[in-house]
Parts: C-alpha cells; sequence; structure tokens
C-alpha cells in the first residue's frame, strides 16, 4: 500500500481542514515530518490507525478537536473525518472515516458512530464499496496487526522490537500469512491433521 496523502478535518489538535501529500517518487521516497513536541507527529500517526480501523491508542477517545468543540452552538454540528488516498496493486483508492457531533441545549456534545466510506478510482471515475466489502478491502490492504508496525511514532521502535524478540509475535504471524495468502492454506492444513494418509502441496508465486 502506497500512501500518496492524507487530510484531516478537526481531528485532535488539528482544528479545520488540512492536507498532507507524500512522495511517491521510487528513488526520493521518504517524507520527513518535523514538529515540537505537542505539535501532532504522533496524532497523525493515529489519525491513519482511526481512519483505517476506527481505533486509537489515545486514552480520551474523543476524536473532535477541542476548540472546535468549545465553538459549537446548542443543536450546532461538528464533523471529524480522516481521509486517505492510496494505490494498492496498481490501484487507487479513497478511504475516508468521519464521526458527527452536535451540542444538545444542556450544553453536553454527542457523537454518532463513525462511518468508513472506500471508492476505487479507475479513469477517474470513483466506484463506492458497500459498508462491509470497505472493511474487507481495508483488511487486505493491511490487517490490523500488522498496522502498528506500519503507523507509530519515534519512540515506540524500542517497544516494538522487545515484543518480537520475546515472543510477543503471533498476531504479527498470523497478519503475515492473511497477506500473503497463506491462511487458506494454514487452515486445510490444521483441518487434515487427523488424517495421517492426507497431505498437501502449496505453491507460492
Amino acid at each position: 500500500m502506497l500512501i500518496k496523502r492524507i487530510e484531516l478535518e478537526n481531528f485532535r489538535v488539528f482544528k479545520g481542514k488540512h492536507e498532507i501529500k507524500f512522495t511517491t517518487d521510487e528513488k526520493k521516497n521518504v517524507t520527513v515530518i518535523m514538529g515540537d513536541n505537542g505539535a501532532g507527529k504522533t496524532t497523525l500517526a493515529q489519525a491513519f490507525l482511526w481512519c483505517l480501523y476506527g481505533e486509537n491508542d489515545f486514552k480520551n477517545k474523543e476524536m473532535l478537536n477541542l476548540v472546535t468543540k468549545s465553538e459549537l452552538e446548542p443543536q450546532e454540528l461538528a464533523k471529524v473525518r480522516v481521509a486517505v488516498d492510496v494505490m494498492h496493486e496498481g490501484i487507487a483508492y479513497y478511504i475516508a472515516r468521519a464521526q458527527k457531533y452536535q451540542k444538545d441545549y444542556n450544553g453536553k456534545v454527542v457523537s454518532a458512530a463513525p462511518t468508513l466510506e472506500v471508492f476505487k478510482i479507475e479513469d477517474g471515475k470513483r466506484t463506492p464499496y458497500n459498508s462491509l466489502d470497505s472493511e474487507l478491502v481495508v483488511k487486505k490492504m493491511l490487517p490490523q496487526e500488522l498496522s502498528q508496525f506500519f503507523f507509530f511514532d519515534g519512540e515506540r521502535i524500542r517497544g516494538l522490537s522487545e515484543e518480537l524478540e520475546k515472543g510477543k509475535s503471533k498476531g504479527f504471524a498470523n497478519a503475515v500469512r492473511q497477506l500473503v495468502g497463506l491462511t487458506a492454506m494454514m487452515n486445510a492444513i490444521e483441518h487434515l491433521k487427523p488424517s495421517k494418509t492426507a497431505s498437501l502441496v502449496g505453491i507460492y508465486n
């Protein structure tokens, strides 16, 4: 999965709309984002997780920017939205997750359930997936179990390394099998275990 662009709207510290474009050059293929502590670097990494899987590692799970929240009038709506443009296996996709918030007359801000939209883009035309297929498309691109090895802040690198060294990598192994298409084969092997005469040959290109 090649990430081309991310859009953020009222997501945590990012008030209003923001856009970041990532390099897709085969040789100059690294985009560096620098900022002071608290500027939103970790939030940016978490934005990818929320967009793709609807989850994050924040203790406070409310996604709405605090300033936007404080400025809401009774019955006024505000939207949190994160969208990414990606390429996967030569096909362009647009993935967006959004959540609506509203302040009631008692001053309490309530939220609706987040919604996910996935579009396949071919010849400039967007073809939408239904909600169930949208989840499956994202899972096929990058299983959630593998996401922690792609979206993280620099302070977590040592922790990820220690987890693998200590053998806490079952989820990682299962995700890799799924990503390369070995899950069905492994299930077949498990199913055939009671039979001593059964055998299985698999070829993966």
